[in-house]
């Protein structure tokens, strides 16, 4: 099983508060609102997210899923879910100590790698801080839905 950090956008109980203003709208051009505010998310959400050594973890976020007024927005690195929830502090499992690189070129152990410069040794490290980033988000996803639904209200009055 991937670990991934996502957020879904459920357009169906803000729908049935408008519904007056919207009566005559199709489930086509609600989902069109819907999808348009998923599209905005995953801008956002790729902006905020940090890129660091290779930029993969930002490279993960993939297209909103979903349709009927229902879309999800995903990043399927790993490294995401630890940024989103945070890690312990942990220690070696089987060795005395853990192998961490300080540098991109000693992420796997070769021969010519100087302790110090290219990596170090630790008997324990401390966990990441989760930086919710997605969680944070979800406040402003709701409220880009409000926005976008109220503008398609306005556009239907016009």
């Amino acid at each position: 099983m991937a670990a991934h950090a996502s957020y879904g956008i459920n357009l169906k109980p803000f729908w049935d508060v408008v519904k007056a203003g919207i009566a005559h709208s199709s489930p086509v051009q609600q989902d069109k609102v819907t999808r348009i505010t998923a599209d905005e998310g995953l801008r956002d959400l790729v902006d905020i997210t940090p890129k660091k050594f290779t930029g993969d973890t930002k490279r993960a976020w993939i297209d909103p899923i979903g349709g009927g007024g229902n879309y999800r927005v995903i990043n399927t690195s790993p490294v995401m879910a630890h940024l989103e929830k945070g890690t312990k502090d942990h220690g070696p499992v089987k060795a005395k100590k853990l192998y961490i690189p300080l540098r991109k070129a000693a992420l796997v152990y070769k021969k010519g790698l100087q302790y110090g410069r290219d990596f170090v040794l630790a008997k324990r490290v401390k966990g990441i801080k989760a930086r919710n980033y997605v969680e944070n988000y979800v406040p402003k996803a709701m409220d880009n839905l409000v926005d976008n639904v109220k503008k398609y209200i306005l556009d239907r009055i016009k």
